[in-house]
């Protein structure tokens, strides 16, 4: 898992690559795609997993990035998945450029990195958004990815969730309300089927409790 996903446009790689190197620098663990290949099948399926198992999607705004297809596609990965958002402005949008703006990114905060003079400052707000309840963003994360691993595996109880995870991942369920991002319709899923799972699991023990009680007790008759 990283700590962040950056999706970008190639023509802005220069940008990307100074942002990369600075959050590197401080400690954080930064997913970027650098290879400029035509997209495939398996190409896109790993690009799904890398943002699914990044704490924050980050995408950086400029013409040639709103314009992207690719971009586009990915921006939309994350908000399926509830990630957490931010948009960084590299290069301002005119006019022309503005339909193609994604709706997700008019709804969210820009942080802009337009100029020398407010880089550190935008890459304070930036960093911050790593520390603002970091503990429920990796819960966030890593209940995404067991979901998703729960779906590729036809949804096999042993990959559910039990014991002392399955309460951790109830009261994380229990704080989000008042939290961002929300629980995605998938990870509420994966809990109540959890819990679900619990329960019939329980009912057995119990069952075979109460069975074997009977045969002890029909055999002390017999005794």
């Amino acid at each position: 898992m990283s700590d962040i996903f950056v999706s970008y446009s190639r023509r802005d790689s220069t940008f990307v690559a100074e942002l990369h190197n600075k959050l590197v620098a401080e400690g954080h663990d930064v997913w970027v795609d650098w290879e400029d290949i035509p997209p495939t099948a398996d190409w896109w399926a790993e690009i799904k997993s890398a943002i699914e198992e990044a704490h924050i999607f980050a995408f950086v705004i400029s013409p040639n990035s709103v314009r992207s297809d690719i971009c586009r596609d990915e921006i939309q990965h994350a908000i399926d998945n509830n990630k957490r958002f931010i948009p960084i402005l590299f290069q301002e949008i005119e006019d022309i450029d503005a339909p193609y703006v994604h709706s997700a990114i008019r709804s969210h905060n820009w942080i802009p990195f337009i100029s020398e003079d407010i880089y550190e400052s935008s890459f304070k707000k930036l960093t911050d958004a790593f520390t603002t309840e970091p503990d429920y963003l990796r819960r966030h994360t890593r209940l995404l990815v067991r979901a998703k691993e729960w779906i590729t595996n036809n949804r096999q109880p042993s990959y559910m969730l039990e014991g002392a995870e399955l309460r951790e991942f109830q009261a994380w369920l229990e704080r989000s309300h008042t939290r961002e991002p929300k629980p995605t319709e998938l990870q509420y899923e994966y809990i109540l089927a959890s819990q679900t799972q619990r329960t019939r699991n329980q009912l057995r023990w119990a069952g075979g409790i109460i069975i074997g009680f009977s045969v002890v007790a029909i055999l002390s008759i017999f005794a």
